[in-house]
């Protein structure tokens, strides 16, 4: 991989990452003032930035905007990327953190 498909890919995976996080937003499970306060920097701001792009999108455009940018990742990274986003958010901002939030149970596996 040259240097321009490096800094298109990770162009791609910032663009999947703050999809994945405003499809957080949209489900309630973390909000703009609790991103705000972590100051995480540019992060924060980008996802800001493409929050208020996307808001005339529907869910589902949104969705499909993700995949399709998904594709053109190479397989590691769409790897990388679905494990963010079954980790979910709020997870993710925890282990960065290392801040704990009560709200936030472990699932527990069910034996039949």
């Amino acid at each position: 991989m040259n240097e321009r498909e490096k800094r298109e890919a990770n162009r791609l995976t910032n663009i999947v990452t703050i999809m994945m996080v405003q499809t957080f937003l949209d489900a309630g499970l973390v909000n703009k003032a609790e991103l705000e306060r972590l100051k995480m920097g540019e992060f924060v701001n980008r996802l800001l930035a493409l929050k208020r792009e996307l808001e005339s999108m529907n869910p589902y455009e949104r969705k499909g905007f993700m995949v399709s940018k998904m594709r053109n990742l190479p397989p590691e990274r769409q790897k990388s990327l679905r494990k963010f986003y079954e980790i979910g958010i709020k997870e993710t901002l925890k282990q960065n953190l290392g801040e704990t939030d009560p709200k936030i149970k472990k699932k527990r596996r069910s034996r039949n």
